[in-house]
């Protein structure tokens, strides 16, 4: 997997900062960002710190706040593509730490002023209250991984939290 610094990455909203030691800095409740190659990728990985949460927690459009790390596979565009996301839920009840694949599907639309937030299907991967894996708010070293692969009834995902792995299927509709 190749590595990307700020000089290959594009931001999509919010800014992406150099910050010490040649990480990049996340000072906004909503940064998104893409490779500038613009190709999509079936393998993805990011080692983040986790600093602080930030006052404006996002808002999903059941109404749960979260803050959440993601990572973008298989980017056809902005209305069709999958993500494996790290989501710390604020609500207590939600079981404040997840791993999960977001897919999102609306063949029709290509741009995100068009498909907006719809269309999102959530598959829950990694819950921490089961799988014990460390918290990443704990401000140490984290890494997320995803991989990728076509099958005849799907994809083949795999996920990786701190080097521990774990695969799903993902079905293709």
């Amino acid at each position: 997997m190749q590595e990307l610094g700020l000089p290959e990455l594009e931001p999509t909203s919010g800014n992406l900062l150099a910050g010490p030691d040649d990480w990049l800095e996340v000072t906004e409740q909503i940064c998104r960002g893409v490779a500038r190659d613009g190709q999509p990728s079936s393998a993805a990985r990011i080692t983040f710190r986790f600093q602080d949460f930030l006052p404006d927690p996002e808002r999903s459009n059941s109404g749960k706040t979260f803050f959440q790390i993601a990572i973008q596979l298989r980017a056809l565009n902005a209305c069709n593509l999958i993500y494996l996301c790290w989501r710390f839920d604020l609500d207590p009840t939600q079981g404040q730490e997840h791993i999960l694949a977001q897919i999102k599907r609306n063949p029709l639309t290509s741009r995100s002023a068009d498909c907006g937030g719809r269309s999102y299907v959530p598959k829950d991967i990694w819950r921490r209250s089961e799988h014990h894996f460390p918290s990443g708010s704990d401000g140490e070293e984290h890494t997320l991984e995803a991989r990728i692969a076509p099958i005849s009834s799907g994809y083949e995902f795999t996920s990786s939290v701190d080097g521990h792995a774990r695969q799903s299927h993902l079905n293709s509709r």
